[in-house]
């Protein structure tokens, strides 16, 4: 399976393995976490499968050991994603609670190029404009 014209159905099989494993252990995700989990799980399937390849330790008990650090790894990138997600999540709520609006792009670039009023606020009909020239609703 290693060589370059055994490649796509190498990762067709990996991707398989991944999906089924995080089937039986019950996983019914249906957001982006459906993809991370499995290519996160396939890697750490994958570079177990290569270090195996050089284990000489008894019963590659190595190997299982190796295995182990990169579950814990992916874990840990897990944890940390989600709260980067939760983080993002607040962060743009709450952009979104302020609902401002800005003027388009060709109107900031006629503004920076001095073909324009910056205080021109004619996209933005329902806007006020404050002192330090952003356009808010």
């Amino acid at each position: 399976m290693s060589l370059l014209g055994n490649v796509p159905s190498s990762l067709s099989e990996l991707h398989a393995l991944s999906d089924e494993i995080w089937y039986l252990a019950g996983d019914a995700s249906v957001d982006t976490s459906w993809y991370t989990k499995r290519a996160s799980l396939a890697a750490a399937y994958a570079s177990s499968e290569m270090y195996m390849t050089t284990d000489t330790s008894k019963d590659f008990l190595a190997t299982a050991e190796f295995l182990d650090r990169r579950l814990e790894d992916v874990q840990k990138v897990g944890s940390a994603m989600s709260g980067a997600s939760q983080y993002l999540g607040f962060y743009a709520g709450n952009l979104d609670s302020m609902s401002y609006k800005v003027p388009s792009l060709t109107t900031r670039i006629k503004q920076i190029m001095g073909h324009a009023d910056l205080r021109d606020t004619s996209e933005c009909p329902d806007s006020v404009l404050h002192e330090n020239n952003k356009v808010y609703r």
